[in-house]
């Protein structure tokens, strides 16, 4: 088996002397740029070190924030959440008009709770100070309730709940409630028909 060289071999001890020449030249050449790299490259590592203990010092550990940003770049990257972040991004405007209303939301509140003080104080000045007291046992109330689990009541557990003399008492409220209302209602209609 023979081994083609890409250059003649040098023929004479001329052609070997100049080869050699070369050779010294290139091994100066690169001793001279090793000489001239060789601090550069210390002064950066030095920077780099004092940098990560410097990071180090303030509690940032770099290593395993790469790290941690890796494993971000993998849960990024994978197909279901560029889908998901891809359709976010198709409906970047409906979810900037929903920020907008969310914005408004604390004085568009702020004007529903005005607007029922408004109401209260109407009330007060009625002399309906009773009605204003009924709505704020019915706030409260209705609190309480939201604040529990209750459990549901077939038929028998509200016969059964009729024994309860709160309940009475709440059942004859709305009672009366629905016949005034109901009285009410007629009025209302007989002056309208009669007009």
């Amino acid at each position: 088996m023979s081994t083609a060289l890409a250059y003649p071999p040098p023929a004479n001890e001329a052609d070997l002397n100049a080869l050699a020449a070369r050779l010294e030249r290139a091994t100066q050449s690169i001793e001279a740029l090793t000489t001239l790299v060789m601090p550069l490259l210390a002064v950066a590592a030095d920077s780099a070190d004092e940098f990560v203990s410097r990071a180090d010092a303030r509690g940032v550990h770099l290593d395993a924030r790469l790290h941690d940003a890796v494993v971000l770049l993998e849960r990024l990257t994978a197909p279901n959440t560029m889908r998901v972040l891809t359709a976010l991004l198709d409906r970047l405007p409906q979810l900037e008009q929903l920020l907008t209303v969310a914005e408004q939301a604390p004085g568009m509140f702020a004007l529903g709770v005005d607007a029922m003080d408004e109401v209260m104080r109407d009330l007060q000045d009625k002399g309906a100070d009773n009605v204003v007291t009924l709505i704020g046992r019915m706030g409260a109330s209705l609190a309480t309730a939201a604040s529990t689990k209750p459990a549901p009541v077939g038929l028998f557990g509200l016969l059964g709940a009729l024994n309860n003399p709160d309940v009475k008492h709440a059942l004859g409220l709305l009672l009366t409630f629905a016949a005034e209302l109901g009285r009410q209602q007629d009025n209302g209609s007989r002056g309208r028909s009669n007009s």
